[in-house]
């Protein structure tokens, strides 16, 4: 009788082994939380909204654009002075004098290269800015994900489970089994009870700060991201020069030593202004008073070419910053992204070993089923082989977003914005 008992038993668990099966092959359908995703916002909408929010709270900015005069130096400057002569007969003099630092023409040059230079790196600016946030929101937006999905798949296990625990409770009542198979069951479910709550906390961590920095509360219902395209794939491993020197911090450190060398440029000798003044002056004595006007201009010889030793050690200095910076960050950038080239080598390479695992595992569960019905296999292994079909299933799934997340990294780590 006990033995009907649990021949019926296994094959009702069969039947629903089947039915989770099914239903965990089509998780990606069913993993959308009531408050986490929305239909009607791209990843492109949430980094907008980001980067706008942040704006508003950062609003007072420098404009580059401020009014400067085109032709002058530097201000300019008033010198009044009054001599009194201490004889009778002497003469007295007022003069007063305006000078005045006139751009020479290397100058309005250097200025106009620097404005032009200023309004790049307000787009490279802006560049950076994207890239930055585009970064956050992949983080984050990946971690929900992951994060959900084993929610997801820990709800589906634990309601395997607790079925698989009435089963075995009615079984043990009915004294077809002992009660060592129904304390496994309970034990796995409250581990994975355990783990759900850990989950769903941290969804919740991480759901507030993706909040906090985008203003939204639900997430693109698309966040896969498409390869780097085929032209841009053909700078792989051990040869991504083509791809980072596109890298809008490559781009950016490059023009601020553009702007350091016209600045360096700006303050040398070659540059030096011109110095105009006028000038009016009053002489007084007994027999005349006279009033004289005049001009003066002092031009910098700038065709001697001199240069100091300071001048020539402030280039070097500033040129071997910039070739260490540049160096520094291109290894840091090559490196992220020859470290995420080979995380996707082995995700893929796992993707393909999990496929072949899954196979097996169904498979197992079969000859499970026979071996049971044969009575040849105790009910606590038959257990584990069911949990760990179920386990490698979700582990083909998790594989899968892995490597939908690596190819959202490697685009932000070759300096690709959302």
């Amino acid at each position: 009788m006990a033995s009907n008992r649990l021949s019926l038993y296994i094959i009702t668990l069969k039947t629903r082994f089947k039915s989770l099966e099914k239903a965990t092959a089509i998780v990606f359908l069913s993993m959308v939380a009531q408050h986490s995703y929305a239909q009607s916002i791209t990843l492109s909408d949430v980094l907008n909204a980001t980067i706008e929010k942040t704006n508003k709270a950062h609003s007072q900015r420098f404009s580059a654009d401020k009014k400067y005069y085109s032709w002058l130096a530097a201000s300019p400057t008033l010198a009044i002075s009054h001599l009194s002569s201490d004889l009778n007969s002497g003469t007295d003099e007022n003069e007063v004098k305006v000078n005045l630092a006139i751009k020479s023409s290397l100058q309005r040059t250097i200025d106009q290269q620097l404005k032009t230079s200023s309004q790049a790196s307000q787009t490279l600016l802006q560049s950076n800015q994207k890239l930055l946030f585009s970064g956050v929101i992949r983080e984050q937006v990946w971690q929900i994900k992951l994060a959900q999905y084993q929610v997801e798949n820990l709800t589906k296990k634990i309601t395997f489970l607790s079925r698989l625990e009435q089963q075995y409770q009615q079984l043990f009542k009915s004294s077809a089994t002992n009660q060592y198979p129904l304390l496994l069951i309970k034990k796995e479910k409250l581990t994975s009870e355990i783990a759900q709550l850990e989950q769903s906390e941290y969804v919740e961590q991480v759901l507030h700060q993706y909040q906090q920095l985008t203003g939204f509360s639900a997430l693109p219902d698309n966040i896969n991201e498409k390869n780097i395209s085929t032209n841009e794939q053909e700078n792989t491993y051990g040869n991504e020069n083509k791809l980072l020197i596109k890298h809008p911090q490559i781009k950016q450190l490059n023009q601020q030593w553009l702007e350091q060398k016209l600045q360096l440029k700006l303050a040398s000798n070659n540059a030096a202004s011109w110095q105009l003044s006028l000038s009016a002056k009053q002489l007084s004595n007994n027999d005349v008073d006279e009033t004289q006007i005049g001009v003066s201009a002092e031009i910098p010889l700038t065709f001697l070419d001199v240069k100091s030793q300071s001048v020539n050690s402030e280039w070097l200095s500033a040129s071997n910053n910039y070739q260490l910076a540049k160096q520094e960050l291109w290894l840091t950038l090559q490196n992220k992204y020859r470290r995420l080239q080979s995380q996707q080598i082995i995700l893929n390479k796992k993707q393909s070993l999990l496929t072949q695992s899954q196979t097996i595992s169904k498979a197992i569960i079969k000859e499970t089923q026979l071996l049971i019905d044969a009575g040849q296999i105790e009910q606590e292994q038959a257990i584990r082989r069911m949990l760990n079909a179920f386990t490698s299933k979700s582990q083909l799934t998790l594989n899968q977003l892995l490597l939908r997340k690596n190819t959202a990294m490697l685009r932000q780590a070759a300096g690709i914005s959302l």
